[in-house]
């Protein structure tokens, strides 16, 4: 079976983020015109630990994505070439937690209720399924909705 290259799949757009060994960039589907988080993870970068731990994540995050979570980002798809694991994720349009804060400044104490509901009930939902979410900052929570 012939590996498409994922620039044939996805119109791959600006850099969302990166992190040690990924970027991710927003990306539209060609089939579908959906708008995902693309995440491009350098496998040739990693030791053999590394590795196994990439894959592990990715098992988990298959696994909790089965099931729709209106606080849990979605695992839609994922590549491989010899190079790099590509992970299709739910996007969220309105970035993350950290970069409100940021760009607001504190929040209002009705919208932190909120906010800290909304991380709990995700958390409940990873908890429920054995799975602990270790890197817990303010960066990993994406916006779904305009927080306004």
């Amino acid at each position: 079976m012939e590996i498409q290259p994922i620039d044939e799949l996805y119109d791959i757009g600006p850099l969302l983020g990166r992190g040690g060994f990924a970027v991710v960039h927003s990306a539209r589907c060609r089939l579908s015109g959906a708008r995902v988080a693309l995440k491009v993870i350098d496998t040739a970068r990693l030791s053999e630990d590394e590795r196994k731990r990439v894959d592990r994540e990715i098992n988990v995050h298959a696994a909790v994505s089965r099931e729709a979570h209106p606080h849990v980002v979605r695992l839609l798809d994922q590549h491989e070439d010899s190079e790099r694991v590509y992970l299709v994720l739910e996007h969220c349009p309105h970035g993350d937690l950290y970069k409100l804060l940021r760009r607001s400044g504190p929040l209002e104490e009705d919208s932190a209720r909120n906010f800290v509901r909304q991380l709990l009930l995700g958390l409940v939902f990873l908890h429920e399924r054995n799975v602990v979410h270790r890197y817990a900052r303010l960066s990993p929570f994406e916006l779904s909705r305009n927080p306004s």
